[in-house]
């Protein structure tokens, strides 16, 4: 007799240091996710932020598409659609796996990305992060101080200044 995989739990939990917070993006509420570690960002929808919170380590997969169905009743989720999602959040580092043999994985993964960010380095100088340097203090600090930079009247100057040159300009002598 054997068990099938959607009756034993997943073995994967929601990362606890994550940072959720609602966000109104191209006219519907979505998810923002921030990975505190890794300093990326994430957006769910309602549907998926609600499958990540699912994840404890002792649901299994026919709960968790069970407690979908029964939640977002138009929307129907089968095991396949439920286990490639499952794959992504692991994937992209938001979830924990309780299975043995992830420490090779992970460095696998490591090793790949810090490839993947070296060539954006080399091919865009803009994209390289100070590890263990979060600049969302320092911009939170600067944004009073510079916030007029952005205001109508600061980019507005620019185009009368421009328009009165131009008309400078096209008067003969």
């Amino acid at each position: 007799m054997s068990v099938f995989p959607s009756i034993q739990p997943v073995s994967l939990r929601k990362r606890p240091d994550l940072v959720s917070v609602p966000q109104w993006l191209g006219g519907r509420w979505l998810w923002l996710i921030k990975d505190p570690i890794t300093l990326r960002y994430f957006h769910l929808l309602k549907e998926e932020w609600a499958v990540l919170n699912m994840l404890d380590g002792c649901k299994s997969l026919k709960e968790i598409v069970d407690e979908f169905d029964r939640r977002f009743v138009p929307l129907r989720l089968d095991s396949h659609q439920a286990q490639s999602f499952l794959y992504r959040l692991h994937r992209n580092g938001l979830v924990l796996s309780e299975a043995s043999g992830q420490g090779t994985q992970l460095r696998l993964r490591s090793v790949e990305e810090q490839r993947r960010r070296w060539l954006n380095a080399l091919t865009n100088p803009l994209t390289i992060r100070f590890r263990g340097m979060n600049p969302e203090p320092l911009l939170r600090a600067l944004y009073p101080r510079c916030r007029w930079v952005f205001s109508m009247l600061s980019l507005g100057s620019p185009r009368i200044a421009g328009s009165h040159c131009l008309r400078t300009a096209a008067v003969p002598f």
